[in-house]
């Protein structure tokens, strides 16, 4: 039976762990509530309105929880590489480029790619090179930024992140961005705080 009205989601823990976050039950409540920095918001009217193939509060939450796990997965990698010696490459635009971008790529990528069978594409800043043409009649896609502060990650000042959003059309519905260094996570999708 669907849902209607707010929905408030509190999640367990996040912490560096290789098992995705989970989502406690969800209550159906009549009114906004205030939440909490461990809680998400859910309005299942504007979700559900989304023209996001499957549009159920379940569906969003499912990829919710992958993008929180591969950003998690990939944030892994990027502290395996940071805490070793590492050369600095140069990408044709002259900006750095070191392994953690890579691994940190190829870490979100197979995680994200396997959903759905690969039906959300996937547009990473160190993955291959789409023309506008292909990507103009995208729907819906991830937009990735597996290492963002490539600089700050060779000064190691802990100043660099993981980005993850999934687009529709030219609007994010869905975002995570992690703080490796200081295992901070931040969360939020259309309707979710």
């Amino acid at each position: 039976m669907p849902l209607s009205g707010p929905l408030n989601l509190t999640t367990k823990s996040i912490e560096s762990q290789n098992t995705a976050p989970k989502f406690v039950k969800a209550k159906q409540t009549g009114c906004r509530e205030s939440v909490d920095a461990g809680s998400a918001y859910l309005n299942t009217e504007k979700i559900l309105s989304s023209p996001l193939k499957e549009r159920t509060v379940r569906h969003m939450e499912s990829l919710l929880i992958e993008a929180i796990t591969a950003a998690k997965n990939a944030g892994d990698a990027i502290l395996a590489v940071y805490g070793s010696g590492f050369t600095v490459e140069q990408k044709e635009d002259r900006s750095p480029l070191t392994l953690a971008d890579r691994r940190s790529h190829e870490v979100i990528a197979g995680r994200l790619s396997s959903l759905q069978k690969g039906k959300i594409p996937l547009l990473s800043e160190e993955g291959r090179n789409i023309p506008y043409e292909e990507r103009k009649a995208w729907d819906c896609y991830w937009l990735v930024d597996p290492l963002d502060g490539t600089k700050e990650f060779i000064k190691r000042n802990g100043e660099f992140t993981v980005n993850i959003a999934l687009m529709e059309k030219d609007r994010p519905v869905m975002g995570v961005v992690l703080l490796p260094v200081k295992d901070v996570l931040y969360f939020a999708a259309e309707g979710m705080g």
